[in-house]
């Protein structure tokens, strides 16, 4: 069996599980108090989400030079997500599919495509880190959040250090990479291309842009316990702004785990544990979690097949098709 089919299947089946440990009955009474104004908004702040990402990322690619436009960026990021929802890579797949199609649909050559999504990169995801340290520790010390919450942070912490650590050691290193043939020149080959890359993205932005595009991430990330607290309002749930903002940073940062594609099972397994650990029950937290990735997950995932299909059709990349 393929084995993304066979992580897709382990996903679906969690959330399966999770259903029935919830019950049917309490599970479809909460679900039934949906509202289509406040499922609408919903949707609307989540698509928000893709287009501030998108501005983002259009941004960083106009400081190297290239003009795009924001409508083919917006389709090519959409396209690139496709690939992250459906792979269990911790975005590392979705973002060398990025890399791939603005290649393939641009000007921009590897080197400056890779330079653009590690600045990128930086720019989402330390702001993250800090938000979610902050949480993660409140969680575990007031919430009873599980230790795989830590686990996933420190995981997150990783992947942070390894960017900066890339942009450290580009900049330093002024020797050049040597040259051969085999296995060893490609190597050599793979760790010239690497520093080039990273020697470029820390010059892509300056502090003026730094701190503009922090602020940014700051607003995208704020946007998260905002879809949440929409949906709780919704079904009517009493629930403290605190723990709102701690059980959706904790859940998302376990849903990055390379586990299954895009998150699936272990995001609303970890939002629904949190709330029956918290005087809730099951059922609640699963429903505010299959609701919240309704307009998280299964609406972008809609977007994102769409605009693989449009580019696939537009263009020569065989996106979504077999190789001849």
């Amino acid at each position: 069996m393929n084995k993304k089919i066979a992580l897709w299947i382990t996903g679906v089946t969690i959330l399966m599980a999770l259903t029935v440990w919830a019950g049917w009955q309490e599970l479809i009474e909460a679900l039934a108090k949906t509202d289509p104004l406040l499922l609408t908004l919903l949707f609307i702040v989540q698509l928000i989400t893709l287009l501030l990402l998108t501005y983002q990322w259009e941004y960083i690619i106009r400081k190297t030079g290239d003009l795009i436009g924001y409508w083919k960026t917006f389709i090519i990021l959409q396209a690139g997500y496709f690939v992250e929802m459906v792979t269990p890579s911790s975005k590392l797949g979705g973002e060398a599919a990025k890399i791939y199609l603005f290649r393939h649909n641009t000007q921009m050559n590897y080197t400056g495509v890779t330079a653009a999504m590690l600045a990128q990169k930086y720019i989402s995801l330390v702001p993250f880190l800090l938000i979610a340290t902050v949480f993660t520790l409140t969680g575990y010390i007031y919430y009873g959040v599980p230790g795989v919450s830590i686990i996933a942070l420190l995981f997150l912490a990783s992947i942070v250090i390894v960017l900066l650590g890339l942009a450290a050691w580009s900049r330093k290193t002024n020797r050049e990479i040597g040259v051969a043939e085999g296995l060893t020149g490609k190597v050599l080959s793979g760790i010239r291309f690497i520093k080039n890359a990273s020697e470029e993205s820390s010059r892509i932005l300056n502090k003026k842009d730094i701190t503009y595009l922090f602020s940014l991430s700051g607003l995208i990330w704020i946007l998260y316990p905002f879809k949440v607290w929409i949906v709780i309002y919704m079904l009517g749930y009493d629930i403290g702004l605190v723990f709102i903002v701690v059980v959706t940073y904790v859940s998302y940062l376990v849903s990055i785990l390379p586990v299954t594609p895009g998150g699936i099972g272990t995001f609303e397994g970890t939002m629904a544990l949190l709330f029956s650990l918290n005087g809730y029950t099951f059922a609640e937290g699963l429903a505010v979690a299959l609701i919240t990735r309704l307009a998280t997950y299964w609406f972008p995932l809609l977007i994102s097949f769409t605009a693989s299909i449009y580019l696939s059709k537009s263009t020569e990349i065989p996106l979504l098709h077999k190789k001849q």
